[in-house]
């Protein structure tokens, strides 16, 4: 009898770390959450994700068949430039298709933005913030985020992809030698 009881004791106690919250997941209080909720409205983050998201995409468009030309030679070149950029578009006009459809961004703000904000401001640091960008360069700020983050990423890329490309090409260069090695050391044996 009291080893059955301490057995589910044991399993009671093993359930109960894993449904009881831990101290992030706690309750955001009303008022917080209203603040939180506030603070994502004024600084229209479900829109300026999707802004962002339509400009990366349009950007990604423009330069993927250029940079995976890059990693290409010869005829797997040419044929990429054919049909890799028509792929790449009707990929990307669907994924812009369905997107909207399978995932709300309103709630998905939801889930990552609450636990962060609560954790990290507290409720008169959430309402400066909300005067900060209900001011003239809050709302400046705002608008001009995406295509921060575009331009940045564009220059970023327009920096770094010569440099990517060369190091791949020559990681693959030692790869080739190496299993051309491994191939002749095996036709010895």
């Amino acid at each position: 009898m009291f080893k059955r009881g301490l057995s589910g004791v044991v399993a009671v106690l093993v359930l109960s770390f894993f449904v009881m919250p831990t101290e992030a997941e706690e309750e955001i209080s009303a008022r917080k959450k209203k603040l939180i909720k506030e603070l994502i409205e004024v600084t229209e983050v479900g829109k300026q994700a999707e802004k962002t998201m339509d400009m990366v995409l349009a950007q990604i468009e423009r330069n993927f068949p250029q940079m995976m030309s890059g990693f290409l030679k010869g005829e797997e070149r040419g044929k990429f430039e054919k049909e890799g950029a028509e792929s790449v578009t009707r990929f990307l006009k669907r994924y812009r298709e369905l997107l909207p459809k399978r995932i709300d961004l309103g709630q998905l703000m939801e889930q990552i933005y609450f636990p962060f904000y609560d954790e990290y401001f507290t409720e008169r640091e959430l309402r400066d913030l909300i005067r900060f960008y209900k001011s003239r360069t809050g709302k400046k700020l705002v608008e001009v985020t995406p295509q921060l983050a575009v331009d940045s990423m564009q220059k970023t890329n327009e920096l770094l992809m010569p440099k990517i490309i060369q190091l791949v090409n020559e990681i693959m260069q030692e790869e080739k030698e190496r299993l051309s090695k491994t191939k002749e050391l095996a036709e010895k044996d």
